[in-house]
């Protein structure tokens, strides 16, 4: 037997009723159906159940009715219809009925157990006799999570351990995708399914992820989450989207990177992003003193028409993203270091990305890259005598519709 108890006496027509909630603020239910379908339940699966209100108790029983020639079993309370019958809920499982139930004791200020309280004024208990919830029960630590956090405040608490779940104020609430090295508990208010599942899934990752980049002080909490091998939650996680990354976060990652090991991909991101930004004026690029692909590229452009502003800040990085080479980031255009003298067709092509992202409202740089840049840069001929060497810049353009050649 498994016994739910709290302080004060439960309003039976909040029993009896479907949608009537009279939770207090900050509690886990609130939709006044989850006890419903917890006794539909139980007793579809041949349990038990024995209220317990004050001195009084109550039970709850069956009644079979044929309902246009099909037999449907009506659940009573002393012998009262409730409105609903046992196929409530029948997908609900054992674990999910524990959970419904502790989470009402608890939301009340009680708790649950094997064993029964005393029977006394101004007390709730709900007992249930049913093999299945007992089974349910000896696994209760997948269900509600216990113990002190490793590291908490206000939104979040984190746990020692791995776990398949995510949890809501203590509860259980969501299946995760991959399971996570730490345990995650979400305490800011959450919008829930019925069946008490965690909507929005993005809000906890973003929680999680606030949390790891900027408040959590520990440096064995961030390391295990964002260092390392192996297929977790918090390698998928968007660091890079974060605000500026706390001294704990970034000792993390640069010590990680000193030592070569594997780093979550968005929180190397957001390592090389915070060096970005405090890259310093000797590495910023001027065209006017090279002579180089970067700089004829440019040449090139602006006779077409495609100039960056005289102030725009080109800086040369040793790292970027894997596979990019040239990145547009707060109005400045940074660039891989060696990707300066590279092949001049694709530098021109990358710049017009880089341009586009910065003059363009209604297109992608992607976008605009691809349309104009076939039609600029014909991919035959028109970069030649830059690709050869030529002392004079001087590029015949194709047009590929009207056959008109354009000399720049």
């Amino acid at each position: 037997m498994i016994a739910f108890w709290n302080n004060g006496l439960i309003d039976l027509d909040a029993v009896r009723t479907m949608g009537v909630s009279v939770k207090n603020p900050g509690s886990f239910g609130r939709f006044g159906t989850g006890i419903k379908y917890g006794i539909a339940t139980v007793l579809r699966g041949g349990g038990s159940i024995t209220l317990q209100r004050g001195m009084d108790t109550h039970q709850f029983t069956t009644e079979t009715r044929e309902i246009r020639g099909e037999p449907f079993d009506l659940v009573l309370l002393d012998g009262r219809e409730m409105g609903i019958t046992t196929r409530l809920g029948r997908d609900w499982e054992p674990w999910m009925v524990l959970r419904e139930f502790g989470c009402n004791a608890r939301d009340e200020g009680g708790d649950f157990g094997k064993f029964a309280e005393v029977q006394r004024d101004d007390f709730t208990q709900l007992l249930v006799e049913w093999d299945a919830l007992d089974a349910a029960y000896e696994d209760r630590t997948s269900l509600f999570v216990e113990g002190e956090p490793l590291w908490a405040d206000d939104a979040l608490r984190i746990l020692p351990g791995p776990s398949e779940y995510m949890f809501y104020r203590g509860v259980r609430a969501r299946k995760l995708p991959k399971p996570s090295v730490h345990t995650y508990d979400i305490l800011v208010e959450q919008k829930l399914t019925e069946d008490r599942t965690m909507g929005y899934t993005w809000e906890q990752d973003t929680q999680i992820v606030m949390a790891l980049t900027s408040r959590v002080d520990s440096y064995a909490v961030v390391r295990a989450a964002v260092v390392g091998r192996g297929e977790r939650l918090e390698r998928g996680l968007a660091y890079v989207s974060a605000g500026d990354p706390s001294r704990t976060m970034l000792d993390v990652l640069g010590a990680a990177r000193q030592a070569k090991e594997d780093i979550a991909p968005s929180a190397f991101d957001l390592m090389l992003k915070h060096m970005r930004r405090a890259a310093p004026p000797e590495g910023h690029y001027v065209p006017a003193e090279n002579n180089d692909a970067l700089s004829l590229a440019l040449e090139v452009l602006g006779g077409l028409g495609i100039e960056f502003d005289e102030d725009q800040a080109f800086i040369l990085v040793d790292e970027l993203t894997d596979g990019v080479d040239l990145l547009v980031e707060e109005s400045r255009v940074y660039i891989r270091r060696g990707f300066e003298d590279g092949e001049p067709r694709k530098v021109c092509m990358a710049l017009l990305g880089a341009w586009t992202d910065l003059k363009s409202t209604y297109h992608t740089s992607d976008d605009m890259r691809d349309l104009l840049g076939p039609l600029l840069l014909n991919q035959s001929d028109d970069l030649r005598r830059i690709e050869e060497g030529s002392d004079r810049l001087e590029i015949v353009l194709t047009h590929r519709d009207t056959g008109e050649l354009v000399t720049v």
